[in-house]
């Protein structure tokens, strides 16, 4: 599969600008280059495990049962007085 690169343009702020080129002269890299690593780099982090969707059969399980905390606590542990 052959990977067609795409033009944009976008703006970035002077001390991003400062920041990403101070970058590029350190590692001897192009600044486009420095770029598409930081952009890649930024979307990995964010793809993290989705929480919520992950404990979706979790949450909220007793949120319209009106119960409450403390009532549900009360099930566990010790059943009979000592």
């Amino acid at each position: 599969m052959q990977s067609h690169a795409v033009t944009k343009t976008v703006r970035i702020t002077r001390a991003l600008n400062v920041t990403l080129a101070r970058r590029a002269r350190a590692e001897k890299k192009d600044f486009s280059e420095v770029w598409r690593e930081a952009v890649v780099r930024g979307l990995r982090e964010n793809e993290g495990i989705d929480m919520a969707g992950a404990l979706h059969g979790i949450i909220g399980k007793y949120a319209s049962s009106g119960e409450s905390q403390q009532s549900r606590m009360k099930r566990y542990g010790r059943t009979r007085d000592r």
